[in-house]
């Protein structure tokens, strides 16, 4: 059977697995000619929904919005509250094939294990998956916990997607540090868990973590006064409030830095504009002006 599905599960919150659902929709994007994107449960509607909405934008989905989910997080609780479990199961799974009658291909983000019992959304995962007949990718953070630690947590998550019918395609093992990845490696041999299907590790890479600079400015609800908009896709590294005399502010300025200081504080403005100039001074990835004050026309002129 083709299969035209692919579920992106995981066993916790902040694992990666929208980026990886972005890279298996990047795939998909190549092989097929209509591709959708789904997901069983969302926060508060598919609008708001951040995965929706950037699949949307990025693969120019003409799928409204309202049929790319299964129910809410609100419907969800009030469902399992009432023990209607099956009945959850069967919304979701009537809802993802009305979608998938449209498409070639579609793949399936998975809850975000935020707001729903942890060890009770996993099994609701590894059921959808399996009622809706698609395989899944497994996806697992190592992050900060022991190979050990992380072995165990990628043998019972895939044991338990198993166990309760759904078909695991592969694994993904991501944020793995790069002095932890020829143990776990040796590990993963040992534990015997890559011949049960495909394993892939993902390095750990600090700067996916850091916001860019759109992402604070829409955070914050900042006005552009000066740059373009290609500048506001810069990662901020650091943070740095810019309160003391210029000399000193140099001194503590860092490459990727948002910088926050007062809009009088021209000094600071033409500080930054000269360490930029420098091929080997620190590069300000933007900076913040508070007080409601703009800086005078000269020195705009001169940012």
């Amino acid at each position: 059977m083709i299969q035209r599905s692919i579920y992106i599960g995981t066993n916790g919150n902040a694992t990666g697995k929208r980026m990886v659902a972005l890279g298996m929709m990047e795939l998909a994007a190549r092989r097929f000619g209509r591709v959708a994107f789904f997901r069983p449960v969302v926060r508060v509607g598919p609008d708001e929904d951040q995965s929706i909405r950037m699949m949307r934008s990025r693969y120019g989905i003409v799928t409204p919005a309202d049929e790319m989910f299964g129910v809410t997080r609100a419907q969800a609780r009030q469902m399992l509250a009432d023990d209607r479990y099956s009945n959850l199961i069967q919304l979701i799974q009537q809802r993802f094939k009305t979608l998938e009658a449209k498409a070639d291909f579609v793949v399936v983000e998975g809850t975000s294990y935020q707001g729903l019992a942890p060890e009770l959304e996993f099994e609701l995962n590894a059921d959808i998956a399996a009622n809706i007949g698609s395989r899944v990718l497994s996806v697992y953070a190592m992050g900060n916990r022991s190979v050990d630690e992380c072995v165990q947590s990628v043998l019972i998550g895939n044991e338990s997607f198993v166990d309760r019918g759904a078909q695991l395609i592969a694994t993904i093992i991501n944020q793995v540090p790069d002095d932890q990845s020829t143990a776990l490696n040796a590990a993963i041999k040992t534990s015997k868990l890559d011949s049960k299907a495909p394993l892939y590790f993902l390095p750990e890479e600090p700067l996916l973590r850091q916001p860019t600079v759109r992402e604070i400015q829409l955070g914050i609800g900042a006005k552009l006064v000066s740059g373009d908009e290609p500048s506001l896709d810069r990662e901020v590294a650091v943070r740095k409030v810019a309160a003391m005399q210029l000399p000193g502010f140099l001194e503590r300025l860092s490459n990727a830095a948002l910088v926050m200081t007062p809009g009088d504080r021209s000094d600071i403005l033409v500080g930054c504009v000269l360490a930029c100039s420098q091929p080997d001074g620190p590069s300000p990835a933007a900076v913040v002006l508070t007080g409601g004050i703009l800086p005078p026309p000269s020195i705009r002129r001169l940012v």
